[in-house]
Parts: structure tokens; C-alpha cells; sequence
């Protein structure tokens, strides 16, 4: 993803997730914070932070019934 980012002008749009263990707005922030945590790696890897964009959606959109499967980020491309 760094080689890709730091070869093109695409920006990218981090998506955090949460299983649905815990309050609502626990989940929220647990998904910005995962997000987040993916934001830092891509700066200290050289990407602009203005091309990263961070976004939780706590526990609306899971993808499994298995909870660790939940907890994640989704990386989205998004070409200039």
C-alpha cells in the first residue's frame, strides 16, 4: 500500500469497525482509534496526511458473525 500510495496521487479512506461487544460509543471510538492507529503508519511511511481520510463505523457493518472478524479496518482506494 505504501509503494502504491507514494507512486500515485490517489488518496485513500480508512474504515473503522468494531465487533459489537461493548456500548455504542465505545465501538465508535474503537473503530477511529483502529482507523487511526493505520493513518499513523501510512504518514510515518512518507504518504501526505491530507490524502488519508478516517472514518468509524463503530459496530453498524459487520461482516461476519464471528467477532474477531469484525474488528477491523477497510482500506478504500480512492483515485484523483
Amino acid at each position: 500500500l505504501l509503494a502504491y500510495l507514494d507512486a500515485n496521487t490517489a488518496s485513500v479512506r480508512l474504515e473503522g469497525h468494531a465487533c459489537e461487544m461493548g456500548p455504542s460509543e465505545y465501538n465508535y471510538a474503537l473503530g477511529e482509534h483502529r482507523a487511526g492507529s493505520v493513518m499513523e503508519y501510512l504518514v510515518s511511511g512518507g504518504i501526505d496526511e491530507d490524502r488519508v481520510e478516517i472514518i468509524s463505523y463503530g459496530e453498524d457493518r459487520p461482516v461476519s458473525e464471528i467477532n474477531a472478524l469484525n474488528r477491523r479496518v477497510e482500506i478504500k482506494i480512492k483515485e484523483n
